[in-house]
């Protein structure tokens, strides 16, 4: 029989001599207290008992944590961390997400024992049922410098954002990296030739039927219509145009706005995923 994750809570001491094993939180499961998060990175660098790691922050989180919890996801690999603080604002919550962790949540615990939780996996659904019907729609706005280290951190955000509204795990895990990517690395390379200083504005919208990826620069822009055909025999061994073609290939609508600064990208995963085949790529718009 497979190993259950371990389940810690981080915590004042005084907060932890309050938790007992007969608590419904932590029935059926294996877990231990560490009174801050280097006891937690201690105990994880001993040696984790599951590969997917469950945090529980009942106190709220102190200045400089999400930054130490940051450094901890990059420096022990491997692992899948859920983070469920009882207060979490905003930015500490798309830090996290950005920093690595695999789901965020905040405020009271779900009425779900532990042993219920891991038993259906890590889905969203399986986190905490009935939740996902209740969600209605997510937006997030990331500024992220042009940097090419920067491009994984924003496809694994944008992926685990979509993941958790269960949209099918194709397109999420083989599709959706390949189009965020394009848009992103589009932006910082030919946007902003990769200065740093200079930030590209990725906008999500995502709820149980469609994503929406709009990705703005501030470059010099483009005409769709200048940009090759990769289908075409003459350019067949040439480079450039294939990603644009990917991502009108995979999506539903493809926008082309401000004159090539801002492209946007709408999809119904549900509908689409095996539709399209050769040349039924979605038609691109452009407008002024």
């Amino acid at each position: 029989m497979a190993r259950l994750p371990q389940f810690h809570v981080v915590a004042r001491p005084e907060t932890l001599a309050g938790i007992g094993p007969e608590h419904a939180l932590l029935e059926g499961v294996p877990w231990t207290g560490h009174a801050d998060l280097e006891e937690f990175r201690a105990a994880l660098e001993r040696g984790a008992h599951g590969r997917i790691q469950l945090l529980w922050l009942p106190d709220r989180l102190a200045d400089g944590e999400v930054d130490r919890m940051r450094q901890l996801l990059a420096e022990i690999t491997g692992l899948e961390v859920v983070v469920w603080a009882r207060e979490l604002d905003a930015s500490d919550y798309r830090r996290l997400l950005l920093a690595g962790v695999r789901h965020v949540g905040a405020g009271e615990w779900p009425p779900v024992p532990a042993s219920v939780l891991f038993r259906g996996g890590l889905g969203w659904e399986a986190l905490f049922p009935g939740e996902l019907e209740a969600r209605r729609r997510e937006v997030h706005d990331l500024f992220v410098p042009s940097r090419p280290d920067q491009v994984t951190p924003v496809v694994r955000f944008v992926c685990e954002r979509c993941d958790g509204f269960g949209h099918p795990r194709e397109f999420v895990r083989s599709h959706l990296p390949l189009i965020v990517d394009e848009l992103v690395t589009n932006a910082m390379k030919h946007g902003h030739a990769w200065k740093a200083e200079q930030e590209v504005h990725v906008h999500l919208e995502v709820d149980a039927e469609e994503i929406v990826i709009c990705v703005m620069d501030r470059g010099l822009g483009f005409q769709r219509a200048s940009v090759r055909d990769p289908l075409d025999a003459e350019n067949r061994t040439r480079s450039g145009g294939r990603g644009l073609f990917l991502v009108e290939h995979l999506m539903d609508e493809v926008e082309y706005r401000d004159g090539g600064r801002t492209i946007e990208a709408r999809v119904h995963p549900r509908e689409s995923t095996g539709k399209r085949t050769g040349a039924d790529a979605c038609r691109p718009t452009t407008a002024s």
